[in-house]
């Protein structure tokens, strides 16, 4: 394994220290629903941004940690996406079964852990996950991840039932359209996949 000078080293860690610092500025807060200042207080994210400055990540991940302690689960979704957007959908994973254990599950919640799911290659439980959510709220992209689910394990039947749900709960959604319109091409359905196009 090659190791990294010190010098690059530093420079990896301030590099990462300020996409961090980025993300949580501009993308966290968007993410969740509600502000992040309004769930952890300015002060919080003051101390986050001070300790990635600093090169001090243990320290900005404890603060971070304590916003996601506060009650809400959109700390825990913001951490979780990180490591979804870094690859490690494992730890993304745990992130979010900590939040339900601690019954901190909500609809947000259950929707990402069902597509976390998915991209980690689990179907059955992202199935599971996700026919949960759908219970509580239906909306377009947990029905079309479902559709796709079901395409994953093969059953074809089950995948077209749902994506064809998908579109008569939205025809203008492009996305429920293009999935509905793949699975004809690879069912040799070819009209019925022009017309989704």
């Amino acid at each position: 394994m090659r190791r990294l000078s010190p010098h690059r080293t530093h420079l990896s860690a301030l590099l990462f220290s300020k996409v961090i610092l980025l993300y949580f500025i501009t993308v966290a807060p968007a993410v969740s629903p509600v502000h992040a200042a309004q769930i952890a207080g300015p002060a919080s994210l003051a101390q986050i941004a001070a300790a990635l400055n600093a090169g001090q990540f243990n320290q900005a991940v404890r603060a971070y940690t304590r916003i996601g302690e506060s009650g809400d689960c959109s700390g825990y979704r913001n951490r979780a996406v990180i490591f979804k957007d870094l690859g490690r959908y494992d730890l993304a994973i745990k992130t979010l079964l900590v939040a339900c254990k601690a019954g901190r599950d909500d609809n947000q919640t259950l929707r990402l852990l069902g597509r976390l799911y998915f991209l980690d290659g689990q179907t059955d439980n992202a199935v599971r996950v996700l026919r949960s959510a759908v219970e509580i709220t239906p909306d377009i992209e947990t029905i079309v991840t479902l559709g796709l689910c079901y395409q994953a394990k093969g059953d074809d039947a089950r995948a077209q039932e749902y994506l064809n749900a998908a579109v008569t709960l939205d025809a203008g959604n492009v996305m429920a359209h293009l999935t509905l319109a793949d699975l004809y091409v690879r069912q040799k359905k070819l009209v019925e996949s022009a017309r989704e196009y």
